[in-house]
């Protein structure tokens, strides 16, 4: 943001969390947006009425996973008012998961530890029975476990198992 501002471009930083650093920027005009995990056709309202008050047709780039999956996801209703690499999004949405994160860097040959998606208490079961401890139990996006104030791992973005019985009881 800074340098784009310092380069004379207008600069607006859009989040659904106010409490994030960058509503604190003297480099951007920011604007809290609806939070596009729960309420999409908002979020893809705001973005469309934003792009409107900006005019033109501005240049979107996401700086989190959360906003990589949901320009992906409406990329479609949005395209016309702003510009982005459409080409790549559905690629860049891949990527901003740990389900297909691992996968593809394992497929290109990029060293990764053995990983796997739970599904359910069974995958779990049988993942610990060849696993090495302690091991890392990751949510797909850290978001999914904000998403349940009374969610046990709320506030976390990885727990560490020490045993096969605690990846079950953490799963």
């Amino acid at each position: 943001m800074r340098t784009l501002h310092r380069r004379g471009v207008k600069v607006y930083g859009v989040d659904h969390r106010p409490e994030m650093p960058g509503f604190k920027t003297r480099y951007a005009d920011v604007r809290l947006c609806p939070d596009p995990d729960t309420k999409p056709e908002e979020w893809v309202a705001f973005m469309i009425a934003l792009a409107g008050g900006i005019g033109g047709q501005p240049v979107l780039i996401s700086s989190a996973d959360q906003y990589v999956s949901a320009i992906a996801a409406h990329g479609d209703k949005i395209e016309g008012h702003f510009r982005f690499c459409k080409s790549s999004m559905a690629t860049q949405a891949l990527l901003a998961t740990k389900e297909r994160q691992y996968a593809v860097a394992g497929e290109h040959g990029l060293p990764v530890p053995r990983t796997q998606f739970l599904e359910s208490v069974e995958d779990a079961e049988a993942f610990a029975r060849q696993a090495l401890f302690p091991c890392l139990l990751k949510p797909l996006h850290f978001r999914e476990w904000k998403r349940d104030p009374a969610h046990p791992l709320f506030d976390l973005k990885v727990v560490i198992a020490k045993s096969p019985d605690e990846l079950r009881d953490l799963y």
